[in-house]
């Protein structure tokens, strides 16, 4: 009779959904295998990259360009993350996407690792490693606690030290100490040193460096256009150190057109094609803003100083100017100069973003800076309204909860949660506008440059992140099949409580943005043709730009075709370590100082959202820190009766349920944060002991 009704209750089960719980949308049944489209490709063997999670899975991004394979745990074949591996198709049991398991390690990646080196503790003996890669194992242990390159010294628990990893056939990898890292004075600057080594982020330039990069003089020529009265103003955050790009607000050449300036610092009349300048800031490729440190990619002479577009020195500039109907915010004509402008001022996006709101000016604005600013606002927003018609851009602003930080020495100052405002909006206006212009010249003058892609999200990604959203917040995305599809999912987004995570995640679904040297499609802003020339500070791909444009104008050979390819490759690479380095820093960082002050307020309660439930826990996204942490459910105390397991107890959450907890261990060189629920407080009643 047990073994019939335990049959019933299982075709019940697989025939009926369980009811929702009370206040959860009702969840759709996923299809049946059958219903599934099989894998075509199930048995296929290809190359590629493979990355390693902390769970234990992983992604390959295969050598052909194809979409990414999920690996599942226990398939990696003891590959860590960056090497190159070969893989095999396999059918996937969740239905969600293609999936691959590893046969063999064909190259393993670089052997060399930044980690903190640790002596016992945390259940562990011996000397061991804690790698900065997420990539690596946790816990790395060490073959012999001596250094290679500096045997006299002898190695002390908690200093960051350059690893070789070491791996042998079927063997868990051990770390060989190379060197240890220069003492620095805080736990920020050891963080930051460690980041700079593991993205192999180039050093900060010498003085004697920045001196000889003072002491280059401008290329000249015979076109530079003067412009000595006009009103330029010049939007940046407030802690900017170089200022490349200003605008400029004019009445057009007929009644109904105004004339916007985007001028651009001229950086190619200082830094020429192969030039000693030139190369090196070819090999750093971008400026990397780390929380608390800047690494430029120029000196600091040239980048915050000759080329930057400082308050009341007149600088020499590369102007695209705009001829826009100011009432639908077409652009007629474009014209491009070479010029010499004077910045009548500087302004910061907080003064800007009050102008534009609330009609308040500073009262350090002049009549003519209030009536430029607030007139390149009224024509940015009939440009934007005008390009969400007919481009249908992807309007993915969010918010971002950055460091606020001083620099030499490097300290934190707060956490900052900016959002999109209207004063980003206005100069991002202008600056795409201004991009997009030159791109469409170099194609109709077929010179050769550097073109910014973004390639449209693939079926089988848009349908795993359709069904994740739905099963983990009952939230329906629709089809999400073009760009206006993806508009009416986010502006029905804003409504949710869990919008920061569901965005997020979606940006994560969308293909990254990269340099080819040729115009493609950019799928997030809707253009066929778009390149980068508004930064070329801090953006190697703008100086080439740059460059090219002044060959061209001045009869002059430029770079040819195949050097672009090579170059477009090159920059795509930096920009990925780049980025990394910069999201590496600021995380760990935010670690550093919730521990810091988790240790000087030890009952400090952290509100958050609960974002993935799992077996033994749940994740948990700290909206105010812009962190997600784990909270791990409490397992039972063992009790008289042996033979029972240990099943974890604890309140159940579900999915986008706000919670308070507490930092149980905050690891900054691990990138780990683990939370824990405060203790029930509990209060004396009659003498009875009840929760209060």
């Amino acid at each position: 009779m047990k073994k019939k009704r335990k049959a019933a209750r299982q075709r019940r089960d697989r025939s009926t959904p369980p009811a929702p719980k009370h206040g959860q949308p009702a969840r759709p049944a996923l299809p049946e295998w059958s219903d599934r489209p099989a894998d075509p490709e199930v048995g296929t063997e290809l190359s590629g990259s493979i990355s390693i999670h902390l769970r234990g899975f992983g992604f390959l991004t295969a050598a052909d360009g194809g979409p990414d394979l999920f690996v599942p745990p226990g398939m990696t074949g003891g590959a860590l993350s960056g090497d190159r591996v070969r893989a095999v198709r396999i059918p996937d049991p969740r239905g969600r996407g293609p999936c691959a398991r590893v046969l063999k390690i064909e190259s393993e990646r670089q052997a060399t690792f930044m980690g903190e080196l640790r002596r016992g503790g945390e259940g562990r003996t011996g000397w061991w490693m804690c790698p900065l890669d997420r990539g690596l194992p946790e816990a790395v242990p060490v073959r012999t606690p001596r250094f290679v390159d500096t045997p006299e010294t002898i190695p002390v628990p908690g200093v960051w030290v350059t690893a070789r990893l070491v791996r042998r056939d079927g063997q868990e990898p051990v770390a060989e100490l190379i060197r240890p890292q220069p003492d620095a004075a805080s736990g920020m600057e050891r963080l930051l040193d460690a980041v700079t080594v593991e993205y192999r982020l180039e050093p900060a330039y010498t003085a004697a460096e920045n001196e000889a990069a003072l002491q280059l003089p401008p290329l000249t020529t015979a076109e530079r256009l003067e412009l000595p009265e006009l009103t330029v103003v010049a939007i940046d955050p407030v802690d900017a150190k170089d200022h490349d790009d200003a605008l400029s607000l004019e009445p057009g050449p007929t009644p109904g057109l105004v004339r916007v300036g985007v001028h651009i610092a001229d950086v190619a009349a200082f830094v020429q094609p192969g030039s000693p300048l030139d190369e090196t800031a070819a090999t750093r490729c971008f400026t990397a803003y780390l929380p608390g440190r800047t690494l430029p990619m120029l000196p600091p002479g040239i980048a915050g100083d000759r080329c930057s577009l400082v308050e009341g020195e007149p600088r020499l500039a590369h102007s695209v100017f705009l001829d826009v109907e100011a009432k639908t915010g077409v652009v007629v004509a474009v014209t491009r100069r070479h010029t010499r402008i004077r910045v009548a001022r500087l302004l910061t996006f907080g003064e800007v973003r009050t102008a534009l709101t609330t009609d308040e000016t500073p009262a350090t604005w002049s009549a003519e800076v209030t009536r430029v600013v607030l007139a390149l606002g009224k024509t940015a927003k009939v440009m934007r309204r005008r390009r969400a018609a007919t481009e249908a851009f992807i309007s993915l602003d969010l918010p971002e909860v950055r460091l606020r930080c001083a620099e030499n020495p490097p300290r934190i100052l707060d956490l900052v949660r900016e959002e999109a405002d209207l004063a980003h909006a206005l100069v991002e206006e202008f600056m795409l506008a201004a991009n997009s212009a030159v791109a469409a010249e170099l194609e109709a003058r077929d010179i050769p440059g550097l073109f910014r892609v973004h390639a449209e999200p693939g079926q089988v990604e848009l349908a795993e992140f359709r069904r994740w959203a739905r099963d983990q917040f009952g939230f329906a995305t629709g089809t999400l099949e073009d760009r206006s599809a993806v508009n009416r999912f986010l502006t029905k987004l804003h409504e949710q409580r869990a919008a920061d995570l569901i965005a997020g995640e979606f940006l994560r679904t969308l293909p990254r943005a990269a340099y080819a040297a040729e115009a493609r499609l950019h799928f997030g802003l809707g253009k066929t043709s778009y390149c980068h020339f508004t930064s070329p500070i801090r953006r190697y791909a703008d100086l080439v730009v740059h460059q090219q444009l002044w060959a061209a104008d001045h009869g002059a050979p430029g770079r040819h075709q195949e050097a672009m390819a090579e170059l477009a490759r090159r920059v795509t690479d930096r920009e990925r370590l780049t980025d990394g380095a910069y999201f590496a820093a600021r995380d760990r960082l935010k670690l550093l100082w919730l521990g810091e002050q988790t240790a000087r307020e030890p009952g400090r309660l952290l509100e958050g959202l609960v974002a993935e439930t799992v077996r033994d826990g749940c994740r948990v996204y700290l909206p105010d820190w812009g962190l997600t942490g784990f909270l791990e459910r409490r397992p039972a105390a063992r009790s008289g009766n042996r033979g029972k397991s240990r099943r974890p107890v604890g309140k159940s959450h579900n999915n986008g349920d706000i919670i308070l907890t507490l930092t149980r261990r905050a690891d900054p060189v691990r990138g780990i944060l683990e939370l824990e629920l405060p203790k029930p407080r509990l209060r004396r009643r009659h003498g009875q002991a009840e929760d209060g």
